[in-house]
């Protein structure tokens, strides 16, 4: 089992990718994200290394109610995923993205 997660910050200039054995615990992605998740809609493959890649992404529940900044990167990233999302939503906040291996994304 071989997976990675990204965490995209609103600033974008400190993005970190790191592996994981498993995938990360509940409580960490809802600290990451500063709040409750919710899962990004229609995200389900990321392109990395002109590859396709099973993946799914998190953002926090409550970010545009809380008034977080919109996170170019990651709205960015999503709309290349979704391009049918392109000009109808943004996400606001820290989001995270994860993907790896068949049996990691089966283990989320």
């Amino acid at each position: 089992m071989t997976g990675h997660i990204m965490i995209i910050p609103t600033t974008a200039t400190n993005v970190i990718v790191r592996e994981c054995a498993e995938p990360p615990p509940l409580k960490e992605l809802q600290e990451i994200v500063g709040g409750p998740i919710e899962s990004v809609p229609h995200l389900t493959t990321i392109w990395l290394k002109d590859r396709p890649w099973q993946a799914v992404a998190f953002c926090n529940e409550e970010g545009k109610v809380k008034d977080l900044p919109v996170n170019l990167a990651a709205t960015k990233l999503w709309h290349e995923s979704v391009p049918q999302m392109r000009g109808r939503d943004v996400l606001c906040g820290p989001v995270i993205v994860l993907w790896g291996t068949a049996d990691f994304m089966d283990a989320l």
